[in-house]
């Protein structure tokens, strides 16, 4: 899929959800001004620095919790692995949606930095990876993990560096180590205002691989403003 192919993702009816969003600059972009951080809505700051999950911060939107539960519960996945993982309050959500329907679940996180909560440290299916992304040690491990779980579904979040370069490698890099009906989700890629943005990294990634499609039909089900609109890929 080219960009203008992906952007014709978004329907009419969520076009007109983001209009019931200030702070969202939608005379610059497509979508949004970075980050979401000033969304307000009724008055209300309702951006992604707001959202907090059992008390741990998420750096995700409200909306976006929401949008992830629709995830998990359409693919189920038994692995979830995410890249860039901060204070771990998307893990810990992740983790209760993934109990509903998985005994064992298995969470992997990998950040440069250990910003965790204690809430994250404490979760006993939580395997924690301090290093980059794209490190070889990384790679090592987590393809280690992913073929230990081979009969296990595995999605994988990418929300660390969101340079396009970067988000390219991670996806090439990640994209040979899946299996068919696995998951990547591309964070942030509802803004290709930013310099270098997930977005463009996404966009060259599709152009030059066959083998991952874009779940449109997933994305048309999306709340807005949804910080993945574009981004569920799907190992063929």
């Amino acid at each position: 899929m080219n960009r203008e192919e992906i952007i014709n993702i978004i329907t009419e009816e969520q076009k007109d959800q983001i209009k019931q969003y200030d702070g969202l600059h939608k005379d610059k972009h497509f979508l949004g001004g970075p980050q979401l951080s000033g969304l307000m809505k009724d008055g209300i700051n309702v951006g992604w620095g707001q959202t907090k999950y059992k008390g741990v911060s998420v750096l995700q939107t409200a909306v976006d919790l929401k949008n992830w539960k629709k995830i998990i519960d359409k693919y189920k996945p038994e692995v979830f692995i995410e890249m860039g993982v901060a204070a771990g309050g998307n893990i810990v959500f992740c983790k209760d949606l993934m109990s509903e329907y998985c005994e064992n679940p298995i969470l992997i996180g990998v950040d440069i930095e250990d910003v965790l909560h204690s809430s994250a440290k404490e979760l006993k299916e939580f395997e924690f990876i301090k290093a980059s992304t794209v490190e070889e040690s990384t790679i090592n491990t987590i393809k280690q993990r992913i073929e230990y779980h081979k009969n296990k579904r595995v999605l994988i979040h990418l929300d660390d560096h969101h340079k396009a370069l970067h988000v390219e490698n991670e996806l090439n890099i990640y994209n040979e180590i899946i299996k068919s009906d696995d998951i990547i989700i591309v964070g942030d890629t509802w803004d290709e205002g930013w310099y270098e943005s997930p977005f463009q990294g996404m966009v060259k990634f599709m152009e030059n691989n066959d083998n991952m499609e874009i779940d449109v039909e997933t994305h048309k089900t999306m709340e807005m403003p949804c910080n993945w609109v574009f981004g569920t890929l799907i190992k063929k």
